[in-house]
């Protein structure tokens, strides 16, 4: 019977040599009390797993194949061996003995296969996924040569020319435009309004405009008729008018003096404008049959003769004062022409 056994387990110690598995991992696949059905009526019980349970329960579907072929082998390779063995006792074992040898052997070619099995890995190993990031997205370059241009308008919507050139009708996004300053002007009913912008490579600018009326505040030494495109504006007491936004061409004059000149302004919404009118002066000639001084409002001019003196325009009181005694006072209206004037004593 010993015989036998040992003849199961030489011929299990040659074979394992091409018994291999790479992939296997005993570790994950046998269970603390795993039973394996060896085909002869009982099941053999293999000890060393982390956990209790079947072999049928917890190991893979090619490990249970691999096991049950295994066990065939191993059970016909002992029937073998133990019919061998009593033939060569001249049959003289009971049947008792037999069966006694074939559970020895069995026994023994399970221990040798439960070794074989701790040293070949038969479960398969757990593979790690590669995780392949995802490529990351690539912003796309910015073109630091334009930027964009949103233009808003209240109330209503305006027209929008850039650097002369007509872009849309407020809201309006303008794109592409070159780094730099640009001359906007907005038109509407309301008015025109003009606003210079600086453009930055790769950013948008904002420009909110409100289109609504504004004031100019006209200086002037005399008093004067502003007109617009043959329509008069009127000063108020505080000599200001109400105008729409943007550049305006007025005429302005003084009929009596013969002033009359156009002046270009800009007004803008809500703002005061201020516009200082300042006539070209004209000249005054006194003469007088007597030496005299000449005044004008306060101030002396100078001797007789006097001859095209530069004076202001608008109403003077010029006096000539005679040096023997005397004097003479005139009322004089300087306007453009120039002024000559003749003082005569008795």
């Amino acid at each position: 019977m010993r015989a036998a056994a040992f003849a199961a387990a030489s011929w299990v110690r040659a074979r394992r040599a091409t018994w291999t598995d790479a992939e296997a991992d005993p570790a994950a696949t046998f269970v603390a009390t795993t039973a394996v059905d060896f085909g002869m009526g009982g099941r053999f019980a293999v000890l060393g797993g982390p956990e209790e349970g079947s072999l049928e329960e917890k190991a893979p579907p090619y490990v249970l194949t691999l096991a049950r072929t295994v066990t065939q082998t191993l059970v016909e390779r002992a029937r073998s061996l133990q019919f061998a063995t009593a033939m060569r006792l001249g049959r003289r074992a009971s049947a008792a003995l037999v069966v006694a040898a074939s559970v020895m052997s069995l026994a023994m070619i399970g221990r040798e296969y439960w070794q074989l099995a701790m040293r070949t890995p038969v479960a398969a190993k757990v593979r790690e996924a590669a995780v392949i990031a995802p490529p990351k997205a690539t912003a796309p370059a910015v073109d630091t040569t334009v930027g964009q241009l949103r233009i808003t308008a209240t109330p209503g919507s305006a027209r929008v020319a850039i650097d002369g050139k007509p872009r849309g009708v407020t809201p309006l996004l303008v794109e592409n435009l070159k780094v730099g300053t640009h001359a906007v002007v907005l038109q509407s009913a309301a008015g025109t309004v003009e606003e210079s912008v600086k453009i930055t490579g790769g950013d948008t600018q904002e420009l909110a405009e409100s289109i609504y009326p504004g004031w100019l505040a006209v200086y002037s030494p005399f008093d004067v008729v502003i007109t617009e495109r043959g329509r008069a504006l009127a000063l108020d007491e505080q000599h200001q008018l109400l105008l729409s936004p943007g550049e305006h061409n007025l005429r302005i004059g003084n009929y009596e003096l013969g002033y009359d000149q156009t002046q270009r302004v800009a007004i803008k919404p809500g703002a005061v404008a201020a516009l200082s009118i300042a006539p070209p002066k004209s000249t005054l000639t006194v003469r007088a049959n007597s030496p005299s001084e000449v005044w004008m409002d306060g101030n002396l001019l100078g001797d007789t003769p006097l001859d095209a003196v530069p004076v202001d325009l608008g109403t003077h009181t010029v006096v000539v004062k005679r040096a023997a005694g005397g004097e003479r006072r005139f009322p004089v209206k300087i306007t453009i022409k120039p002024l000559d004037l003749n003082v005569e004593y008795p």
